[in-house]
């Protein structure tokens, strides 16, 4: 097989792909929907699911204290919510379901004894921050 053939057989599989996830091109339009999707550990995920994919394997891999957790990922990523958070703290936000993963199978497990929940915000103007400290820690994430 040539390149040429290789190429356009490429071609080919990206496009079922891209059909099959039904992916959109990213907008900066605020009434359209971004739903970007990216690559992780052989994973596709959208925005708020690759973050806590990453925040959840660095907490396993790291076994950071709260503080060390939240310093790593801090606010500035995020924007208006802490990027993680204590689950008690959280709780006092009156729809603190829809601001964080908080279903028990989200709950992060320090190792001082907190558990952690994750900001479900993102979107395409803070993601990008996230993505670059995330890359820098050694995480391999793609954009799809």
């Amino acid at each position: 097989m040539n390149i040429e053939q290789e190429l356009q057989e490429l071609k080919q599989r990206v496009s079922k792909l891209e059909e099959l996830l039904k992916i959109s091109k990213p907008t900066t339009d605020p009434a359209k929907r971004d739903t970007s999707r990216y690559i992780y550990n052989g994973k596709i995920y959208p925005k708020n699911r690759l973050v806590f994919a990453i925040i959840y394997d660095y907490a396993k891999t790291n076994t950071p204290t709260f503080a060390e957790l939240q310093n790593t990922f801090d606010k500035s990523l995020q924007g208006s919510l802490n990027v993680v958070e204590d689950f008690e703290i959280a709780k006092q936000i009156k729809d603190y379901s829809k601001r964080y993963f908080s279903k028990p199978d989200d709950l992060i497990e320090l190792q001082d004894g907190t558990t952690a929940v994750v900001c479900t915000q993102w979107g395409i103007f803070n993601i990008p921050r996230f993505i670059k400290v995330a890359q820098s820690l050694g995480y391999n994430i793609q954009k799809i």
